[in-house]
């Protein structure tokens, strides 16, 4: 993808502008595998189960499996604060939007992405403690 957008920016590239042709081509493959890494990523979505209820449905993977992923989970939320956990499991294991966790806590967008926000940086500080 890298090479494609390469040699498309060196096709569309105007040295009459002024701008420096490393400039240019940077941006417009940043641009593609942006947009390539955007189109993955609403593919994955559409084709994974997001609905906890449709595993809980299958005997097999009902309780034995999302008890383990709870207890992996947990695992990792030893330090956080509950709502810092409440983002952590609705993320990861009941697959919530942030809209959808904002709806059922009663709080706004924002207080949920203060979670996240505030999660990931004690997740990432608790890993680098961990490898260091």
């Amino acid at each position: 993808m890298g090479l494609i957008a390469l040699w498309e920016a060196q096709t569309k590239f105007d040295s009459g502008r002024g701008a420096l042709f490393s400039t240019y081509a940077y941006k417009v493959i940043k641009g593609k595998l942006l947009n390539e890494l955007r189109k993955n990523a609403r593919i994955d979505d559409t084709y994974t189960v997001t609905d906890i209820s449709v595993m809980a449905e299958d005997p097999a993977l009902s309780s034995c499996d999302l008890h383990l992923e709870s207890e992996y989970l947990s695992c990792y939320c030893k330090n956080l604060t509950e709502a810092q956990k409440r983002w952590v499991i609705g993320t990861f294991r009941d697959h919530l939007s942030i809209s959808e966790m904002a709806d059922i806590y009663g709080v706004s967008n924002s207080a949920v992405k203060s979670w996240r926000k505030s999660a990931i940086m004690k997740l990432q500080k608790s890993l680098v403690e961990y490898y260091i």
